[in-house]
């Protein structure tokens, strides 16, 4: 009998390791990969950015594609198998995704959309999503086209302040009532969450990693349609790490 694995996290430090246990009951596993940059994962396997590179992984960490992409800070997504990785890399305005032989580049045709994209979500072969904010703080849905690369349609996203994040088609941000999510539906719930700099990362297809660097904090928040618990994260054991 062994702890149920929850997901992976990506800490401070940069390094991977596996979360085990149970809500608010959590034990952190060694470092399962070197230090990365950024990462997501899901119950099917991650994406790694580390030095510019992006890796695909297996749930246990085996490389199965590489692409250098020159991109030390990319937007990173994969929600349930290998075929949802994706990421935006936004020194070229481009897509990276996993076809499911190799990871491909999709250039976007430059300049079709104002601001700054904050997530990215994968739907199905043909299509993904893109939150982009404004200036202003106003957020938009983008959905563009994996064949071309072309915007295919944008949808103002009223009452919702960015960055915002995508998960699931839920819209997760910050809003007057603290840490808000807004179902599909419209519906929204709130958590008192007090950080304003917070990093969100995919831990696991259900499972969400939040992390404050101003409290030095780490947080799990699992969302689904009928379920929105956050608990607070033990700190990553002290040791020497390296790339």
């Amino acid at each position: 009998v062994s702890a149920p694995r929850l997901g992976v996290v990506r800490y401070a430090d940069g390094t991977v390791r596996a979360i085990y246990g149970i809500e608010a009951n959590f034990i952190v596993g060694k470092q399962m990969l070197p230090i990365a940059d950024v990462v997501s994962f899901s119950d099917f396997g991650g994406l790694v950015a580390v030095n510019g590179r992006i890796q695909l992984v297996g749930v246990r960490g085996a490389l199965v594609a590489e692409y250098n992409a020159h991109e030390r800070k990319p937007l990173l997504n994969i929600d349930r198998d290998l075929t949802t990785a994706i990421a935006y890399l936004p020194s070229r305005e481009a897509l990276l995704r996993w076809n499911g032989k190799a990871l491909i580049l999709i250039q976007l045709t430059r300049g079709s959309f104002p601001g700054t994209v904050t997530s990215v979500e994968a739907i199905g072969a043909r299509e993904a999503k893109l939150l982009t904010t404004t200036r202003d703080g106003n957020v938009s849905e983008l959905t563009m086209s994996l064949d071309t690369g072309q915007l295919m349609s944008v949808k103002f996203l009223p009452g919702i302040q960015g960055p915002a994040f995508l998960y699931h088609g839920f819209v997760i941000f910050r809003g007057g009532h603290g840490f808000e999510v807004e179902a599909p539906n419209g519906n929204r719930r709130a958590i008192a969450l007090p950080p304003k700099d917070l990093t969100i990362e995919r831990m696991s297809s259900e499972w969400m990693h939040l992390t404050s660097s101003t409290t030095k904090q780490d947080w799990a928040l699992q969302l689904n349609g009928s379920t929105l618990r956050l608990s607070e994260l033990p700190a990553a054991p002290a040791q020497e790490v390296g790339r």
